[in-house]
């Protein structure tokens, strides 16, 4: 008992880095799913080469902000973790 605002404290930062390096992933599959609804023709086949170059020409784009730091997608993919 008497560590337990320690246990606490550690939890509570293990749970914020968890949430921390999840947002990464998210943002990747949102941004990897606006490359795919770009590329999908109005047949509903999809253009991989007009996905790619969706997603080469947000590589160096910042995607994301998180506590006024900005991410461009390439930080977005060698961050995130693979769901």
């Amino acid at each position: 008992m008497k560590n337990k605002k320690f246990i606490v404290f550690i939890t509570l930062v293990i749970t914020a880095l968890c949430l921390y390096y999840l947002s990464f992933t998210i943002v990747s599959a949102n941004v990897r799913e606006q490359a795919t609804n770009y590329a999908t023709q109005p047949d509903g086949s999809l253009n991989f080469i007009k996905k790619q170059q969706y997603l080469d020409s947000v590589w160096r784009l910042p995607v994301y902000t998180f506590l006024s730091a900005n991410y461009p997608f390439k930080e977005i993919k060698e961050t995130e973790r693979g769901l």
